[in-house]
Order: C-alpha cells, then structure tokens, then sequence
C-alpha cells in the first residue's frame, strides 16, 4: 500500500510506460492510496487513443476501512456538475460501479479523438477519506483496439 505524505503516485500506468486500457474498470484500477488528512487531490492525465472518436473514463473512489487492513468498502465520490448553479450529479449503478456511483469524468469532454493524438488532461478535486484509488476505462465506438494511458495523483492538505 502506498503512504501519502504530500506526494504524488504514479495510480495507472507511467508516462515512461502508459498502461493499456480496457473495457471494463476492473482492468485499470489503482492500489489504495492513504488519503488520511489530505483532502486535496490532483490527476496528471496523459491518453493516447488507438481508435478515433474512443475516450477515456474515470472514476475516483474511496473508502473510510481502518487504516491498518487493506480497505475493501469502496464509494465513487461524487462529480460537480456546473451551470448557472452547482448541484451534485450522481447516477444509478451500472456496469463496474456500485450503488448511487457517481458519473465518471470522461477525456476528453466532448468524445472525439484522433487515433494515436496525445490528449493531456488535469483535474483537482476535494476529497475526505482515509484511502483513495483511481479506476479507468476506454469507451470505444467499434472494434477492441485499446490505447494507453498514465494517470499520476498527487495528494495534499
């Protein structure tokens, strides 16, 4: 398990050696972080599409599990959606995610991407929990040609 101090991991893949996507969220998913009193979190995205029109998914987890077992109570948290007003999108389960998961966040944001273009991607979000983890998909239009990816968090208070 990898320790927090204010440092950041390398979650899925490496920019050195990308991890290869899949389908499914079980096929990209990070080792626990301990996020214990840092509540500030922040995703290096790097995404190399082997198709066009393909996209990368992400979810953000955590779990509140005793600091000295390895957490295996995992929740999505919650993406913001913003508009005229701020209110929490949230949407009923569905493949690989639990009850009332939250919307993944998808790079990029409008769904299209030219075969083998490196897309760099950053988000911040606020979390609240003793460990976190990060788990990644690719959406693909046809075909089963994954691309790659390296998603690097860095955790802070």
């Amino acid at each position: 398990m990898q320790i927090a101090h204010h440092a950041s991991y390398d979650a899925i893949g490496t920019q050195a050696a990308p991890a290869t996507l899949t389908a499914a969220y079980t096929g990209n998913t990070s080792s626990p972080i301990l996020a214990r009193y840092l509540h500030n979190l922040h995703l290096d995205i790097g995404y190399i599409p082997a198709t066009n029109n393909a996209y990368l998914e992400f979810i953000i987890e955590c779990s509140n599990d005793d600091l000295d077992a390895t957490p295996t109570n995992w929740y999505q948290i919650g993406g913001r959606v913003t508009g005229t007003t701020e209110i929490d999108a949230y949407a009923d389960s569905g493949t690989d995610m639990g009850t009332a998961s939250g919307i993944p966040v998808i790079v990029p944001g409008d769904k299209t991407t030219t075969a083998t273009k490196a897309i760099t991607h950053f988000e911040d979000f606020d979390i609240s929990c003793n460990f976190v983890r990060i788990r990644a998909k690719e959406i693909l239009p046809s075909g089963t040609d994954f691309g790659t990816a390296s998603i690097r968090v860095s955790v802070s208070s």
